[in-house]
């Protein structure tokens, strides 16, 4: 839950979010177990946030040697795949659960499983 402090520094752009906590409230709060807290590791939200503020791992991804190309190895595309779907996964566990959709939600949980 965000507090007034959190409130604060959203409004002042100085708001940083705890993966970690964020992602044990928000299992909490609906009920997940520990689906979020397991969604993302370290090495994959640093990866991300390496990307998504211009790091060095996303300047690594431009050039093939001495080439301006993409470079990126199969495991990583692979991650990828993997992650997306889990979002997915996410997602549609939310909407169930919150619909109280639970057959759904029971099926849902028994492919993400598998």
């Amino acid at each position: 839950m965000l507090s007034k402090g959190d409130l604060d520094r959203l409004k002042s752009d100085k708001y940083r979010v705890d993966f970690k906590k964020v992602a044990r409230e928000i299992d909490e709060s609906f009920g997940l177990g520990q689906v979020f807290q397991n969604f993302l590791p370290e090495p994959v939200r640093d990866a991300l946030h390496s990307c998504t503020h211009s790091g060095v791992l996303l300047l690594r991804r431009r050039f093939d040697a001495m080439d301006v190309a993409a470079n990126y190895p199969d495991h990583e595309i692979l991650a990828l795949i993997n992650t997306t779907a889990s979002a997915v996964f996410m997602v549609t566990s939310l909407v169930t659960r919150h619909f109280e959709f639970e057959r759904q939600w029971e099926g849902a949980q028994q492919l993400y499983g598998d």
